[in-house]
């Protein structure tokens, strides 16, 4: 199910959360930010699945601002009211690939299952491994 103020139907979600892990799969960095994300994309990118899943995501879930930046492959995802966080970290999670079932949609509000947030958790601390041993060198 659902959040509540998106218009998609289980199977619509589900169709777009595939296109939010298809987009994952070329994205350079994913960084999150207080209300929102910034995905940098490769040059590999599905420009045509990247503008689909942004038009979709524009009618579909209207507390979502979006904005993709061509010349710098950059999409940005923010939410004005901190409640709606649970279907950013839903978006952050499908980004990044982690393995489905992940969630589940209970009555209105999205909540994201452990398994979820410990791919994401997992995901951060390989990132910042990486990055000492980039600053070590």
């Amino acid at each position: 199910m659902a959040p509540a103020g998106c218009t998609l139907d289980d199977s619509g979600l589900a169709e777009q959360l595939d296109r939010y892990r298809q987009l994952g799969t070329t994205a350079l960095r994913i960084q999150e930010r207080e209300l929102g994300l910034v995905v940098t994309f490769t040059a590999e990118v599905d420009v045509a699945l990247l503008h689909e899943t942004v038009a979709m995501e524009r009618d579909c879930c209207s507390f979502f601002t979006l904005d993709y930046d061509a010349s710098e492959r950059r999409l940005s995802i923010a939410i004005d009211d901190p409640a709606r966080g649970d279907a950013l970290r839903s978006l952050l999670c499908a980004l990044r690939g982690s393995p489905s079932p992940l969630a589940r949609w209970s009555r209105q509000r999205f909540t994201a299952t452990s398994a979820c947030r410990r791919h994401v958790a997992d995901k951060r601390r390989q990132h910042r491994t990486a990055e000492d041993a980039r600053r070590s060198r």
